[in-house]
């Protein structure tokens, strides 16, 4: 299955990305942890410094870690100490419950980097760590947005005769508008593949929102954003539903 092929988990309903700690990622710009477990502890902090404060402070409380201790480590990449007795410019969070401040002023991908370096500081078993990561649809393989492509094109259609009872000319034609959506949606949201593969109802709502405001400025379109508001309406009942069942239709 794809889901084991790419390491693969749906944590809330988002699609995450198991981390090989094992490994330097290059790929986490513009990431977002979903899920740590270290231990029997679990973090399910959504930001890369929300997760290291409960990660920090977890170990500082699990390995009694003296402030001599942390404050002797590096980085091995830019060799670069990451703690400090005191709060300045660059070393601006905490405290944590040692009373140290700490620099995480960095980009996504060397933010996991930190962890990782702490973990084998510390000697933790980074075999027995779970972190998984949720990417931006434009930076996932082309395989992965094809198959999800599908899959949820396949159980739109299945929503929109079953729950909505539309017939089969008009399914068709719906589908055949939203491909078109789709190309002007990725012109203003480049970032994005298919308003089918946004995270869940939240965010589609969210880049619905933003979407229906860029249309409203586009003239050429004026006769047509009726029919693009109800296919957009269409697609928050079919969001809402994968929510309330967690599941698409198979």
């Amino acid at each position: 299955m794809i889901e084991s092929k790419f390491g693969i988990k749906y944590i809330n309903n988002i699609r995450c990305y198991k981390v090989d700690l094992n490994k330097r990622k290059y790929f986490l710009e513009y990431s977002s942890p979903q899920y740590m477990k270290i231990d029997d502890f679990q973090i399910l902090n959504q930001s890369w410094l929300g997760l290291m404060e409960e990660l920090f402070n977890y170990l500082i409380d699990k390995h009694h870690l003296s402030k001599e201790h942390l404050l002797e480590f590096s980085v091995d990449w830019s060799g670069k100490h990451i703690f400090s007795k005191d709060k300045l410019t660059n070393f601006d969070r905490g405290p944590l419950i040692n009373d140290l401040f700490y620099n995480v002023n960095q980009s996504s991908t060397h933010l996991q980097w930190i962890i990782q370096d702490l973990l084998m500081y510390l000697g933790e078993d980074i075999n027995h760590i779970e972190l998984y990561v949720k990417i931006p649809t434009y930076k996932e393989d082309k395989e992965i947005i094809s198959h999800y492509l599908n899959l949820y094109k396949k159980s739109l259609k299945i929503f929109l005769k079953r729950n909505l009872a539309y017939d089969m000319d008009y399914i068709k034609q719906f589908m055949s508008h939203l491909t078109k959506i789709d190309k002007v949606f990725n012109t203003y949201f480049n970032h994005q593949v298919s308003m089918l593969l946004l995270d869940n109802k939240h965010s589609y709502s969210m880049y619905k929102s933003k979407f229906l405001v860029k249309l409203n400025k586009i003239d050429k379109l004026a006769n047509l954003k009726e029919k693009i508001k109800s296919i957009l309406d269409d697609l928050t009942l079919f969001y809402a539903y994968i929510e309330e069942n967690n599941h698409i239709i198979k």
